[in-house]
């Protein structure tokens, strides 16, 4: 998938949320793996009793999360929990480690994510303890330059206007994946 944008309000939870689970069995067969190369979720500030992550990627999916940028007020930008054991999770440097498809989770160093929590703290993942990675996960964490957005909207009503567009200046355009091809 290619060209994404999700904008949530404050009682929005998250942007997307990945699962492979089939019947409490997070090795199931055939593996959830989405392939995203170019995605921008942005946050309004979040009312949720607990702590959600703009991205979910949890019950033993796999994938490849490419040229995604993460903006707004979240408590995580990215949340990995209920891992799979057999799925290989990394950032690393050409594509899966050596692993083979379906069974990796990859998540790109290129991936920028600017989310703070409500109290102003960055906060960029939250792994469950059962989620480790090798290599990662890693993203940069910087300011992506929107053209226009307005902090601490919560909804509709006052968010005024916007231009999620990064400026010709953002880092999003000085490292970034080629996807492939077939994309």
């Amino acid at each position: 998938m290619q060209f994404i944008f999700a904008l949530l309000d404050n009682i929005g939870d998250h942007a997307c949320e990945m699962d492979s689970k089939t019947n409490g069995d997070i090795d199931s067969s055939p593996r959830s793996f989405p392939q995203i190369y170019g995605a921008t979720f942005i946050k309004a500030n979040h009312s949720s009793s607990s702590p959600r992550g703009l991205m979910r990627l949890r019950e033993g999916t796999g994938g490849v999360f490419s040229n995604i940028i993460l903006g707004g007020k979240a408590e995580a930008g990215m949340e990995n929990k209920d891992c799979s054991m057999n799925v290989a999770k990394g950032s690393w440097e050409n594509g899966n480690g050596g692993n083979s498809m379906p069974d990796y989770l990859w998540w790109s160093r290129s991936n920028i994510i600017n989310t703070k929590t409500n109290s102003g703290q960055r906060n960029p993942f939250q792994l469950g303890s059962d989620c480790v990675w090798s290599n990662g996960p890693t993203s940069r964490e910087t300011d992506p330059q929107f053209q226009l957005l307005r902090d601490g909207w919560n909804d509709w009503t006052d968010l005024g206007q916007i231009d999620p567009r990064p400026r010709s200046s953002s880092p999003a355009f000085t490292a970034f994946d080629n996807p492939p091809s077939e994309l």
